[in-house]
């Protein structure tokens, strides 16, 4: 599978990329909702773990986009509130990991993303 990954902090978009390609993943990893925006389209990756809060081009602006393209995401934040998740359900999510967040999490998000159907963006992991 395809994974889109998008997250500003390097650091962290190092180790969720190895974590995801250690799971047979091909990851397409960026640190820029620019780049995530570029490469949703030129790609069209099976699914997309994006960072909720992300500057200049926000995840939700990528999230809008991968959604467009049917590409099912799921987000990843450090901020475990309410109203965020209803937002990221509200947009579409299929899943809602809170960092820092575990390989088992990440596997379970991916295959909600491979399922299809209807997301449940409250489920945070």
């Amino acid at each position: 599978m395809v994974v889109l990954l998008a997250d500003d902090n390097r650091i962290l978009l190092s180790v969720l990329a190895m974590v995801l390609r250690s799971e047979g993943h091909e990851v397409l990893a960026t640190d820029s909702g620019r780049k995530a925006l570029a490469l949703a389209t030129e790609k069209q990756p099976d699914a997309a773990i994006i960072d909720l809060h992300m500057p200049i081009v926000s995840g939700q602006e990528v999230a809008a986009h991968c959604k467009s393209l049917d590409v099912p995401f799921v987000f990843i934040s450090a901020y475990d509130e309410a109203e965020i998740k209803t937002a990221a359900q509200e947009l579409g999510a299929r899943g809602y990991l809170l960092k820092p967040t575990t390989k088992a999490a990440m596997v379970n998000a991916i295959g909600r993303c491979a399922e299809g159907g209807a997301g449940d963006a409250s489920r945070c992991e």
